[in-house]
């Protein structure tokens, strides 16, 4: 697993995303979270065959979502 995963990324206007994989009941999700201005919100989340798999889609939705904002700005 890459050391970071479920650390974040800090944006420069005070924005984090947080890409995450998480075991519920139902199976691995992977997940990224938007924290900025004390709103947190999950802006992505789908549901994996593994712990691996969900691990790498949280990252590379994590990956896209940085290079978008920074086309953005």
């Amino acid at each position: 697993m890459s050391n970071w995963l479920d650390k974040g990324v800090m944006l420069m206007n005070d924005v984090k995303y947080v890409a995450k994989r998480s075991k519920r009941p139902d199976g691995w999700y992977a997940e990224v979270i938007r924290e900025g201005n004390g709103v947190t919100e999950t802006v992505f989340e789908k549901k994996c065959l593994n712990e691996d798999v969900a691990a790498g889609i949280a990252g590379y939705e994590l990956k896209r979502r940085l290079q978008n904002s920074r086309l953005v700005h």
